[in-house]
């Protein structure tokens, strides 16, 4: 697939598919271990013992058990991560911004949690300004589907992957994902079994009191005000008796899928104005060509950089992935053939027609510092987590 048929395509279809079909790594007589999920009551609040997220789903006609191995949220930042791996690689080049946090390393625009208008960075500041109140942050903190021209310049996955603009009190700026993937796990049978236990070299007994004590020492003999009651399987000593988990040890499967669905109709609610405020069809669909390039990306460097759900839970390809485009009607939808290189290629290129009419990346991004009262925050919590005791092991 070249640039313009792409070009072509965004503007046309409805929507591409993505499906590959995956198997247990060795194959499917070895089970996987899903994500695990506390199950709320809405009554009285509490929280029932962790599962797995099942439900039965229709294939080929007929109704099949199925087990959720990763979900919509989690495979957006697994292809925010692939993408971000693929700028530090040079594979692929788009404006991001940071904040470097002692202690706590880089969170940029790809990975913070909520995207460009992440807490992290409406508490920080830029030019010896609050994030909202400089020029920059607040035209990030403006956008809107009908003005997202600001956040396609300086923070475009948050049009891809979905933003909501919720904690500065401006109405409008509520995103959509124009992407949504998951991994499913079909023909799931009942939840296996795991087993836990420790063998202390020692023989260190369970029953002395210690108590954890308010400096950066592990544990400490003597009792403290106000420090709570802990005992050496707390902090990794003693013996462990051997346990066995019912509902949470992996599962078998007959097979596995990720699919994915990038909506181009989804595209169609966004525009992109000029600095006078005028948009025209050709920037908005210049625009969209981008990001629908940009989703295109991440799915085959997510493809291309394997799956490593979690530990236990290593999944490898059966098959090369299958693309189809979407058009209104099912019976007119067209295979695609595509490779990384033809992707890279059409993400450039999409780029660089952008830019031929005036929508370019924003070059002028700002150094961003953690403010005093981030920080204060950040320190707060990092002696609180010193001082909390260590969670018992092998309950």
């Amino acid at each position: 697939m070249n640039f313009e048929e792409f070009k072509t395509a965004v503007h046309s279809a409805i929507g591409i598919d993505f499906t590959v079909r995956l198997q247990a790594a060795g194959g499917a007589q070895h089970k996987v271990f899903p994500p695990t999920y506390l199950n709320d009551d809405p009554v009285t609040k509490t929280k029932f013992k962790a599962k797995y997220a099942t439900e039965s789903r229709i294939m080929d006609g007929n109704i099949v058990p199925t087990v959720l191995l990763d979900s919509v949220p989690s495979q957006a930042n697994r292809m925010e991560q692939a993408l971000l791996a693929a700028i530090q690689d040079r594979q692929l080049a788009m404006p991001l911004f940071s904040v470097a946090v002692e202690g706590h390393g880089v969170v940029t625009s790809i990975d913070a949690p909520h995207r460009a208008l992440d807490a992290i960075f409406l508490d920080s500041d830029v030019d010896h300004q609050s994030f909202l109140a400089s020029r920059f942050g607040s035209k990030l903190a403006e956008s809107a589907p009908h003005n997202a021209t600001a956040l396609f310049q300086y923070a475009p996955t948050s049009l891809v992957f979905g933003m909501w603009n919720s904690h500065t009190g401006k109405a409008g700026g509520r995103f959509a994902r124009i992407i949504a993937s998951e991994i499913i796990g079909w023909g799931a049978m009942a939840p296996g079994v795991k087993t836990a236990s420790r063998i202390d070299p020692l023989e260190i007994g369970n029953g002395i009191e210690l108590y954890k004590v308010p400096t950066i020492e592990r544990w400490g003999w003597k009792k403290y005000e106000n420090q709570a009651k802990d005992k050496p399987s707390g902090i990794g000593h003693s013996n462990i008796p051997p346990t066995i988990n019912d509902t949470t040890g992996g599962i078998s499967l007959e097979h596995i899928q990720q699919q994915a669905v990038l909506s181009l109709l989804a595209l169609q609610s966004l525009h992109f104005p000029d600095a006078e405020g005028q948009t025209d069809r050709s920037r908005d669909e210049a625009a969209r060509t981008v990001l629908a390039a940009l989703a295109f990306v991440a799915l085959t460097l997510q493809f291309h950089q394997g799956y490593q759900l979690r530990s236990g839970c290593l999944l490898q390809a059966v098959e090369s992935p299958r693309w189809r485009l979407l058009h209104r009607m099912a019976a007119d939808d067209v295979e695609l053939s595509v490779t990384l290189e033809e992707s890279l290629h059409i993400y450039r290129e999409a780029v660089a027609a952008a830019e031929a009419i005036g929508l370019t990346w924003g070059h002028d991004i700002p150094q961003l510092v953690p403010s005093a009262k981030l920080m204060e925050l950040v320190k707060q919590s990092d002696q609180q987590r010193i001082m909390e005791p260590e969670p018992g092991q092998g309950a």
